[in-house]
């Protein structure tokens, strides 16, 4: 218990309550249930407290997510006073400044704010663009193509919609969506004189689709 609370009064009393639950139950409790227990009370929905506040607040503040990266990197000897006092009002760090090495005050918080989890605030709230293309980039062509409709529908993309409209006609190619790539590579083509080798592509690829749609006449 003391592995995962450090010994916080709030998280002791929930989780040994919980674990009195299944000792009422006639469990023999171990280890083990002390670590299904608390996975099942923080660390799946997260939305018992302290996490689910502690997140919230950590979703909300670009300041505080990095310092909390620093802290993983092994780098909290760079965080200043101003954000150590923030991470300890906001109840990540314990009030001992005396280190200049920070931690987090304990395993439950600390696994509730996993590098991956920070990973992904930062990446929500790139515009859909930009998310889009890191998708493309990583071959995931479903989760790439609502994301470029996404760009699309906002018309903030920033950039040319036909080359947008290429690289959705491709992710519906890579997904054998042949209907996708007719419907995507002839809203606004290409055009040879901008890029030839984009323009022979989809020549190629709309060539296919057609013949797999059954339009040969249009393949050839």
């Amino acid at each position: 218990i003391f592995y995962w609370t450090a010994g916080s009064p709030r998280l002791c009393w929930d989780l040994c309550s919980a674990l009195e639950d299944l000792v009422l139950d006639g469990e023999s409790v171990q280890i083990e249930h002390v670590d299904f227990t608390v996975r099942k009370l923080y660390l799946s929905t997260y939305d018992m407290a302290p996490v689910d506040h502690i997140r919230q607040l950590v979703s909300e503040d670009k300041e505080i997510r990095g310092a909390i990266s620093h802290i993983y990197q092994g780098k909290s000897s760079s965080i200043n006073d101003s954000v150590r006092t923030k991470l300890y009002l906001k109840g990540i760090v314990n009030a001992d400044f005396s280190s200049r090495e920070v931690s987090i005050k304990n395993k439950i918080i600390e696994e509730s704010l996993r590098p991956e989890w920070l990973a992904t605030l930062e990446e929500s709230r790139l515009p859909a663009i930009a998310r889009a293309n890191a998708k493309f980039a990583e071959q995931d062509y479903d989760a790439a193509l609502a994301l470029y409709i996404e760009a699309v529908e906002s018309e903030t993309a920033g950039v040319d919609k036909a080359l947008i409209f290429h690289n959705m006609g491709e992710c519906c190619f890579m997904l054998g969506n042949f209907s996708g790539v007719i419907n995507y590579l002839t809203l606004e083509p290409i055009k040879k004189s901008q890029f030839a080798m984009m323009f022979y592509r989809q020549h190629l690829w709309l060539g296919i689709a057609y013949f797999r749609t059954g339009d040969i006449d249009r393949s050839i």
